[in-house]
């Protein structure tokens, strides 16, 4: 019976890790990257949705929740955190005290088709080539 109330326990002790939003951004701008070309877009709106950037932190552990939940090593350097992916997949580069004094909100795109307000960038290698998003 104690072995069964222990199995019980240990089951809702591990659903308790609750995932805590590190990171979350919209982009502005996508820069790709592949074969000697470049190409440079602004953004639509449904495509900006379409390409948040979230980071969460389970436990001791941060993931990349808006790419398949790749785990990522943060990285303190000054002003700014860079979050690496562990499998070399890109990284994420953010500016967490200028994030304090500009909150995200899904309702609220506070540097909407702005490039001076940009709080992070997202640098993902694709192929043989790259994509990179600047938002806030």
């Amino acid at each position: 019976m104690r072995f069964l109330i222990a199995i019980i326990f240990s089951i809702f002790s591990l659903n308790s890790i609750a995932e805590e939003v590190i990171f979350e951004g919209m982009p502005v701008t996508r820069i790709t990257i592949n074969e000697g070309k470049s190409n440079k877009a602004i953004l639509t709106l449904a495509q900006k949705i379409e390409n948040k950037v979230k980071i969460v932190k389970e436990g001791d552990k941060y993931y990349w929740a808006s790419r398949n939940m790749l785990e990522l090593v943060p990285i303190n350097s000054g002003l700014y955190v860079t979050y690496v992916a562990v499998t070399g997949a890109g990284y994420i580069r953010t500016l967490p005290l200028l994030r304090a004094l500009v909150p995200y909100t899904d309702s609220k795109l506070s540097c909407e088709n702005s490039l001076d307000n940009l709080l992070y960038f997202e640098h993902i290698v694709y192929q043989m080539g790259s994509i990179t998003y600047y938002g806030c």
